[in-house]
């Protein structure tokens, strides 16, 4: 699952990640900082017969991360996801993304 969480009436997505990151990860980065790559709906990981909607953006940085609140761990994940068990949007939307990214920048 990625970081993030439901964004307050106040906040605009990119507000909402940056507060999300800062609060799960103890990154900072600027609301301008991430690419805005859209809205994807997936079924929820961990709730059967829902879906999940979310605005997914792209931050490439070397970051040290260190889970604070909400969440008990951190991994980086490699572009092929191989041997994580997934969430579906991670898997079928975020990671083609991914991959797509890297070998553009590899060319």
């Amino acid at each position: 699952m990625q970081a993030g969480g439901k964004i307050e009436p106040h906040e605009s997505p990119a507000q909402a990640l940056a507060r999300e990151l800062e609060e799960e990860l103890g990154i900072s980065i600027a609301p301008d900082a991430p690419e805005y790559l859209g809205e994807f709906t997936a079924q929820a990981a961990n709730e059967t017969g829902h879906t999940v909607s979310a605005a997914c953006f792209y931050l490439r940085a070397d970051f040290n991360v260190s889970p604070t609140r909400e969440i008990d761990e951190a991994v980086w994940v490699a572009p092929d996801g191989a041997g994580l068990p997934l969430a579906p949007l991670t898997r079928d939307h975020l990671l083609p993304i991914a991959r797509q990214r890297l070998a553009s920048t590899a060319s």
